[in-house]
Order: C-alpha cells, then sequence, then structure tokens
C-alpha cells in the first residue's frame, strides 16, 4: 500500500527511500515536508491500524515512522528529519546554524509537549480544562518569545536567510496548535508571514493540496 511522492525530483546517487507509518500525518509529517521541499523521490507507505502487529515485526523497537535508505532502517521521527535535512541542505549553512535549527527544534517541541497529551485526554470536560491552560500559559509564551526572536533575527526564516526543516516543523506544529486553537496567531504578524511564506512555496503548497485527507 505505498504509492510513490508526488514531488518526484532529485535523489541521492544510489539512494532509494521508503517512508513507513500509519495512514495519517502524525508522526511522519515531518519527513514528508522536508521530502517535498527537496523534491526527492520517495515511497510513502501507509498501512492501516490493523496492519500493525504483522508489521511491527519486521521493524526496529517495533516503532514508527521508519525511514528505509536502501532497505536499511533508520526509526524516530528527528532522527530521519535530521538525517533529511543533512543529505539534502535544509540544516543550515554552518555549525552554528545547524546548532541554531536544533534550538528551534527543541523550543518548538518544548511547545507541543502538552498538545499530545491534550489530544489523547478522553474526558471532554478535562480536555477543555487543559487546553485552556495551554492556551492562557505555555501556548502564549512561546508564540511571544517566538515572534520576539523573529524581530530579533530580523529574517524571513528561523536560522538564516534560507529555508531549514526548523521552518517546515514550525508549519508541521502550527497544524496541530490551530486544530485546538484557531487564533493561536492572533497578534503575531512575523509568525503568521513566516507560516503564510513556507506554506506558498511551491513544492509545499503542491504537497499541502495534494497529500492523502486524514484524521490526524
Amino acid at each position: 500500500m505505498g504509492n510513490s511522492c508526488g514531488t518526484k525530483g532529485k535523489i541521492m546517487p544510489g539512494q532509494r527511500y521508503r517512508l513507513l507509518y500509519f495512514n495519517a500525518r502524525g508522526r511522519a509529517e515531518l519527513a514528508r515536508l522536508i521530502l517535498a521541499a527537496t523534491g526527492v523521490d520517495y515511497e510513502d507507505v501507509r498501512f492501516e491500524k490493523e496492519e500493525w502487529p504483522k508489521i511491527k515485526q519486521t521493524i526496529h523497537f517495533e516503532e514508527v515512522p521508519i525511514l528505509e535508505v536502501d532497505g536499511k532502517q533508520i526509526n524516530q521521527s528527528y532522527a530521519i528529519a535530521r538525517f533529511l535535512a543533512r543529505e539534502h541542505g535544509l540544516y543550515g549553512k554552518d555549525a552554528v546554524e545547524m546548532a541554531g535549527v536544533d534550538a528551534v527544534v527543541d523550543t518548538l517541541e518544548d511547545m507541543m509537549k502538552p498538545i499530545y497529551t491534550i489530544y489523547l485526554e478522553e474526558n471532554k470536560e478535562k480536555m477543555s480544562s487543559m487546553l485552556q491552560k495551554y492556551k492562557e500559559n505555555t501556548l502564549k509564551h512561546y508564540m511571544q518569545k517566538f515572534e520576539e526572536y523573529l524581530a530579533k533575527e530580523d529574517t524571513e526564516y528561523f536560522v538564516g536567510s534560507s529555508l531549514t526543516w526548523a521552518d517546515l516543523h514550525y508549519i508541521n506544529c502550527m497544524s496541530w496548535v490551530t486544530l485546538f486553537v484557531p487564533d493561536a496567531l492572533d497578534n503575531h504578524p512575523r509568525l503568521i508571514n513566516l507560516k503564510n511564506k513556507i506554506e506558498s512555496l511551491p513544492r509545499i503548497a503542491n504537497w499541502l493540496d495534494t497529500r492523502p485527507i486524514t484524521n490526524y
């Protein structure tokens, strides 16, 4: 049930990629965005939950996503993202920029951690209370700090003068955040501009328009 990515293009000599994950965006979507942004061809292998017991026996640590590079498996979503970013020029121009990219990604993850817990909460009343606290505290703090960061750096991207996987991680995170807090970006013009800029890049826009529609 794999399918070839719609953005055919360059790939490192001798390398072939297969990305394995549930039929969902989830933890695999960051890798898909990186591959879309770089125009790299790959096989987007999606499976349903009922297929998981059989599939997990064939992969490292029984966890997905998995990126297969010429049959060799790489697990963990951030390890996959870092590998792809390094291989295809989305990790900054030097060691300092690479560290800056990592710092933005790690800070975004700090902002996102409560969202994952809220998403899994089955008690609707408790979820509503958790979400309100998240919006008023964690999210408000990070949105303001990221806005200030962009103003201080005076750049169109989070790090340096060109696209990195930190920018792609940002738009992926915001797709989750705005699902729960639709007005999260209100009064943050630089963050809005960055999101619009990345999502309007031709390859990214094409992926967002054509990717499979899933629940999450």
